[in-house]
This record gives structure tokens, C-alpha cells and sequence, in this order.
């Protein structure tokens, strides 16, 4: 039996479909502010005709590890392609955080049939992850040993966390733990000496990149390198957020949502 990774999908809840991929260790949940306030502000809008659906990478939510137990970028992005085809979703609009950002920028570019635009958080640049430290693997392993060191280093990646906060305390560490456990750095070390530039720059959909100023998880030249190659794109900084805008502030996330939809899209609706 083929590989099975697993969708939330909420069905009649957005204008056109649109897939949310989140990032490494992460799962749905660091979506789930956003995804409910853009329920109700499309269901506001009447415009419901399409699905919201996130995926969740191989090894991190409810996704298992394939029967390899290794973990590849392309996999990853077949995966997505698969379901969005199997599910007969389409003209989809994407959001993608950090490593989500990378994969959903490669479905751009490898299927602009089905793929139609994307909203790009704190993206892993299309170079891949660099300057890597060289014990990435010893620290991730102190970090599967202690809930508590692994609370604290992902909590830090969120500017102004509140790590007694019940989503984040509970459902996101609970993922963080059981990723750790069973992807572990494999996700780090695919990401690791690789190059995209040449396929990003194939895109020619509508793409929107933002940066948090306060984000110490990757360098600006991350979200730089997408508006370098890519001719229809918009960067813009965010001087009050961090690594992770999707959960920090959800409010301003949804109004970008609906702005680029609006901007590129509603005619089409």
C-alpha cells in the first residue's frame, strides 16, 4: 500500500481551495488561529464554494514515517500533489511556513496547473537550510530526551510566546515530541545541501513573502533569495514578529490571506 500522510480538511469554509503546509516538527495545529478566524471571515463574506485543507509532512502530526524511515524533500512534495490531485482540488492557493515555505514554492513551480499562488512565512530559502550547526543532530537528541528543553527552544522561535499558553503547552508540544521521536533531523538534513533556485525561478504565479524582523531561526537572505529570482513577487518585513507570524499574530495572517485573494483571485470566484 502506497504511502499515506494525513489532511484536516475543512470542507465549504474559503472562496477557493487552499492548502496550508507548516513546517519542521510542526503539524495542523500552528494553523489552527488562523484557519478559524478565516472561516469566519469567509463564511462573513459568503464566499464558501471551496476547502480549507492542511497536510501534515511525513514523521510530524498524525503523519507516519514511510516503511523507509527516511525522509525526502521531493517526497514530500509528491505527497501534496497526490492528495490535492486525488481529492480533485484545484486553482489552489498556498501558505506555507519556514520548510513549508520551500515545499510550497517547489509545488508552484513543478505544478502551476494545480497551484495557483502562495503566501510564503519565514520560507527556507531556495538554496536549502545553510550554516547548519554541525551538532544539528546531538541537539535534536537532547531535545527528544527533554519536553522541557524542547519547550523552550520552540517557544523561542515565536516572538513573545507565552509557553503556558494551553494550544501551545499541550496540542504543539505534543506534536514537537512525537516528531522528534519519530522524523527526528531528517527533515534538517534533507533541506541540507540542496538547490532550488533554478525551478523557483520557473514560477510565474502570484507570490507573497514575509519576513519577521525578530526571526533568529533563518537569515533575511532566506525570503531575499525568492524575490531575487521570482518576477512576480512581494517581500515584505514584519518589525513585530518573529520566525512564525501564523501563530503569533493569526489576525494579520488571515487579512493577508484575504487580501491576496482578493488581489489575484476574487474575479475568478
Amino acid at each position: 500500500m502506497s504511502y499515506q500522510p494525513h489532511f484536516e480538511v475543512r470542507k465549504n469554509t474559503a472562496p477557493m481551495d487552499i492548502l496550508f503546509v507548516h513546517g519542521n516538527l510542526a503539524s495542523k495545529y500552528w494553523w489552527y488561529p488562523v484557519l478559524d478566524l478565516l472561516e469566519n471571515q469567509f463564511k462573513t463574506m459568503g464566499a464558501t464554494s471551496g476547502s480549507m485543507y492542511v497536510g501534515e509532512l511525513r514523521g510530524c502530526g498524525r503523519s507516519p514515517m514511510p516503511e523507509s524511515k527516511e525522509i525526502r524533500v521531493n517526497d514530500i512534495v509528491d505527497d501534496f500533489i497526490s492528495y490535492t490531485e486525488t481529492n480533485h482540488f484545484q486553482n489552489v492557493l498556498l501558505v506555507g511556513h519556514s520548510a513549508g515555505g520551500l515545499i510550497s514554492a517547489l509545488l508552484l513551480a513543478r505544478r502551476p496547473d494545480l497551484f495557483k499562488g502562495a503566501l510564503l512565512v519565514d520560507p527556507v530559502g531556495t538554496k536549502g537550510l545553510v550554516n547548519v550547526p554541525p551538532d544539528i543532530a546531538d541537539r535534536y537528541k537532547l531535545m527528544e530526551n527533554s519536553r522541557e528543553m524542547a519547550s523552550q527552544i520552540v517557544s523561542a522561535t515565536v516572538y513573545n510566546n507565552n509557553p503556558e499558553a494551553e494550544l501551545f503547552k499541550t496540542r504543539i508540544m505534543d506534536d514537537v515530541m512525537n516528531s522528534l521521536k519519530s522524523a527526528g533531523v531528517q527533515l534538517v538534513h534533507a533541506l541540507m545541501g540542496q538547490d532550488y533556485s533554478s525551478e523557483v525561478a520557473t514560477i510565474q504565479q502570484p507570490l507573497k513573502v514575509f519576513y519577521g524582523v525578530h526571526d533568529w531561526v533563518l537569515e533575511k537572505s532566506n525570503a531575499l533569495s525568492y524575490k531575487e529570482l521570482v518576477s512576480n513577487c512581494q517581500l515584505e518585513e514584519l518589525p513585530n514578529n518573529g520566525h512564525c507570524m501564523n501563530y503569533e499574530d493569526p489576525q494579520r495572517m488571515a487579512k493577508e490571506v484575504v487580501s491576496f485573494y482578493k488581489e489575484h483571485f476574487a474575479c475568478d470566484h
